[in-house]
C-alpha cells in the first residue's frame, strides 16, 4: 500500500554555548498576509536549527512543510525501511557531478534544481537530512543545499541509528510526491574555494586549512584515497601548514555530534576560535569528509567564514602542488574508517 506522509517540523533552540545542544518543538505557523506573514516566516526560519533529535522529529510526523531526505549509497537500504515519508537521494548519482565522479564535486545549480523539483521540495520547506554513515553524507548534502541558498535545513542527529535507539519504527511505504517548481536564485559562492585560492593563501595567517582525513593519510604514511572508489592519490601527505582534525573526532561513539563544549575545545586546541577573523577552509580527499568540520564550525559553533575546498586532495595531491608530511601535533583517535 502506498501512502503519502505530509510532514512538518519546527524545532526549538540549540543552545550553542559551552554546555550542550537542546531542542523543543514549537507551534506550527498559521498562514497570514502582508507584513504579519513576512514576520511569521522570519520567525519560522529563525527557529530551524542545524540538529534535530529523533523523538522531536517523530512528534512532528503528520504535519506539513518539512521534507525528510534519506541520503544513502544504496536504494535497497531505503526500501528495507526508512523514516516515515522520507524520499531517497543517492549520494553519488544525485548530488555528485557525473562528469567526474572521482572528484565528488558539487552538482551544477540546474541539476540540483531538477533534483529538488523531482523530490517535490519547495523553497519554503524545512528539509531534514539523515544517513547511515555518521552524518558524512548528510553534512555534505547540507553544505550543498546551503551553497544553493536553501534556508531551512537540519540534520537528524545520529541518523538511522538514533532513530532506532529511540525505539522508533521505520516504514516501507514509498511516499508519492508531486513535482515542485523549485527555483535556485543565486548560489552562495562564499562557501567554497578552488585551487587558486589555496595557492594564494598558503602562507596567509588569516586562512586556516583543516584536513579531515585519517591520521595516516594526513601524515603521509598512507596515500590518500577517493572514498567511494578506493583510488590512491599520486602524492602523499597534506597541504603545507594544514591543521588536522580527523572527521570522526566530531562525533560520539554512537554517531551523534559531540556537545558544544567538547567541539569548542577540539577546535580551539587548533587555534580556531569563534571570534577569530580567520577564514577556515576544510578539505579531505574528495570533499566528502570535509563536510563534518564545515558543519561543526559554521552551523554548531557559529564561525563566520568557513568554506570547503571541493576538489580537495583529488586535485591537489594529483598535481605538482607542494606537499608536507608528518603527524599532527594534536592527539589523534583511532582511524577505523577510511
Amino acid at each position: 500500500m502506498r501512502q503519502v506522509f505530509p510532514l512538518s517540523l519546527l524545532v526549538g533552540a540549540i543552545v550553542c554555548s559551552d554546555v550542550a545542544f537542546s531542542q523543543e518543538p514549537t507551534q506550527s505557523a498559521i498562514p497570514q498576509s502582508g507584513s504579519k506573514q513576512k514576520t511569521e516566516r522570519n520567525r519560522k526560519d529563525a527557529s530551524v536549527r542545524p540538529l534535530v533529535h529523533a523523538k522531536t522529529l517523530a512528534k512532528m510526523v503528520g504535519q506539513k512543510h518539512v521534507r525528510v531526505i534519506d541520503v544513502g549509497p544504496e536504494r535497497k537500504e531505503y526500501d528495507a525501511g526508512h523514516l516515515p515519508g522520507a524520499v531517497f537521494v543517492h549520494w553519488i548519482r544525485d548530488i555528485t557531478d557525473q562528469k567526474n565522479t572521482e572528484r565528488y564535486n558539487l552538482v551544477e545549480s540546474k541539476t540540483m534544481e531538477q533534483l529538488l523539483r523531482r523530490l517535490g521540495i519547495k523553497n519554503e520547506d524545512h528539509i531534514v537530512l539523515y544517513d547511515n554513515l555518521t552524518s558524512r553524507l548528510a553534512t555534505r548534502m547540507f553544505w550543498s543545499l546551503k551553497v544553493y541558498g536553501h534556508k531551512r535545513v537540519s540534520i537528524l542527529d545520529g541518523g538511522r541509528k538514533a532513530w532506532t535507539a529511540a525505539g522508533l519504527k521505520f516504514s516501507k511505504d514509498v511516499s508519492q510526491v508531486e513535482p515542485s517548481q523549485y527555483r535556485i536564485a543565486k548560489p552562495n559562492k562564499g562557501l567554497s574555494v578552488n585551487l587558486r585560492f589555496i595557492e594564494q593563501h598558503l602562507k596567509d595567517k588569516d586562512v586556516a586549512l583543516v584536513d579531515g582525513r585519517p591520521p595516516a593519510q594526513y601524515s603521509g604514511e598512507e596515500p590518500g584515497r577517493v572514498f567511494h572508489t578506493g583510488t590512491a592519490h599520486k602524492n602523499r601527505g597534506h597541504i603545507p601548514g594544514a591543521l588536522h582534525i580527523f572527521w570522526k573526532d566530531n562525533f560520539k561513539p554512537d554517531g551523534t555530534f559531540k556537545s558544544a563544549k567538547e567541539l569548542k575545545a577540539l577546535y580551539e586546541k587548533r587555534g580556531l576560535t569563534r571570534n577569530s577573523k580567520k577564514t577556515s577552509v576544510t578539505y579531505c580527499n574528495e570533499g566528502l569528509h570535509a563536510a563534518p568540520a564545515w558543519f561543526v564550525l559554521r552551523e554548531l559553533l557559529g564561525h563566520k567564514d568557513v568554506r570547503v575546498y571541493d576538489d580537495s586532495m583529488s586535485e591537489w595531491a594529483n598535481s605538482d602542488q607542494p606537499m608536507e608530511s608528518g603527524p599532527s601535533k594534536a592527539k589523534e583517535t583511532s582511524a577505523e574508517d577510511p
